[in-house]
């Protein structure tokens, strides 16, 4: 299985991402049991939250692998959800559309909520990373660990990318927008490559 874009584990990127949302509700009516996204956890769909959450998670997931960014998606799969299954792989999704979507108000309500219910940690990087796109050098310095990554895959390279963004250095700018771009060109869903390459088309230099 491949996991979610915006996964918090890495390991089962896009899971069921080529099912169509009416499949995926199909399965979670006929299964007692789904993952959750660390890609270890057996959890029951108790309630009807959860399977709403669920409902998101794979409606989104396979909206990117037909090719949709996070801006392109009915608004209605973003709906906050502060708890529950998938609820932190939700909110990084609602944060990643915020991104493209240029709100900074929506990006900071966002980060706000995950910090005051304790999620952040699970998705800290790409809240790096939207503080960088809204220029918020302060509060992106504390999320600045997080992002010392090596720039192997499109998202590592799209967090440094940000970083050098943030403090106009321009000098590794010219040459890793490039790298930035041929990496998104590789992401394996292609609502995944159309969001990165749109957050890499705002970074300017000079």
């Amino acid at each position: 299985l491949t996991s979610l874009y915006f996964s918090t584990n890495g390991n089962i990127r896009g899971l069921f991402a080529f099912f169509p949302l009416s499949a995926a509700s199909f399965l979670l009516n006929a299964l007692p049991v789904v993952f959750t996204g660390d890609g270890h956890t057996l959890c029951l769909l108790k309630d009807e939250r959860n399977t709403k959450n669920a409902e998101k998670y794979f409606g989104i997931s396979y909206n990117l692998y037909k090719g949709e960014s996070f801006s392109e998606m009915d608004g209605e799969l973003f709906e906050e959800c502060s708890s529950g299954l998938f609820a932190p792989e939700i909110s990084v999704a609602r944060l990643m559309r915020a991104e493209e979507i240029g709100d900074e108000e929506e990006i900071r309500k966002i980060i706000s909520e995950a910090e005051n219910d304790g999620s952040a940690i699970y998705f800290a990087r790409e809240i790096f990373c939207s503080l960088c796109l809204i220029g918020d050098r302060e509060k992106a310095s504390s999320y600045r660990e997080f992002a010392l990554v090596n720039g192997d895959d499109a998202d590592e390279m799209r967090t440094l990318v940000l970083n050098a963004f943030l403090n106009n250095d321009e000098d590794y700018l010219s040459v890793s927008l490039k790298t930035a771009y041929a990496l998104a060109d590789d992401c394996y869903l292609k609502g995944e490559r159309k969001f990165n390459r749109n957050i890499l088309d705002r970074i300017k230099i000079g």
